[in-house]
């Protein structure tokens, strides 16, 4: 009788193994990048990261706001916005009609001290994007926006008690 031969793992199984691995990879990557940007403005990730949400919000920003967009306590998110005015990244503002409402924003001089930190990143990010068929970049932007999703979902599911 003849040894049964022994089945070779599918490419699907190995592309699936390949992504899990290089994702595992590219998280790692990101989160060292940003400790080196952060450590380069003399801030820790997580305040880096808040002025990174604050700099591209599409409106007005209230604590509250940061608190439900990171996942942070009202009082985590307190000292981070204590610890970017310190360093003279954000300001504080008072609304005109309600005083005990505050707004923050970037300090005008932050956009040229972190911004040159981010640029030669952006840069290679353009250009290896520009490599990208329109076809390949719909299924990235799918794949960014799911894992997105996914990731705001786990932690809203660990932060539960």
């Amino acid at each position: 009788m003849p040894a049964a031969k022994k089945q070779a793992p599918s490419q699907r199984a190995d592309l699936l193994e390949a992504a899990q691995s290089l994702g595992s990879d590219f998280s790692s990557q990101t989160i060292f990048f940003h400790e080196t940007v952060s450590a380069k403005l003399g801030l820790n990730p997580t305040d880096s990261k808040c002025l990174g949400l604050i700099s591209h919000a599409k409106s007005q920003v209230t604590a509250g706001w940061l608190a439900e967009a990171t996942g942070l306590t009202t009082g985590a998110v307190t000292g981070v916005l204590d610890r970017l005015e310190k360093a003279g990244l954000i300001q504080r503002l008072r609304d005109q009609q309600d005083r005990r409402k505050v707004y923050v924003q970037l300090h005008p001089d932050s956009q040229a001290r972190f911004g040159p930190l981010y640029q030669g990143l952006i840069n290679a990010v353009q250009e290896l994007l520009s490599s990208y068929s329109e076809t390949e970049l719909e299924t990235i932007a799918d794949f960014m926006t799911r894992s997105t999703t996914m990731l705001r979902e786990q932690s809203d599911r660990l932060r539960k008690p």
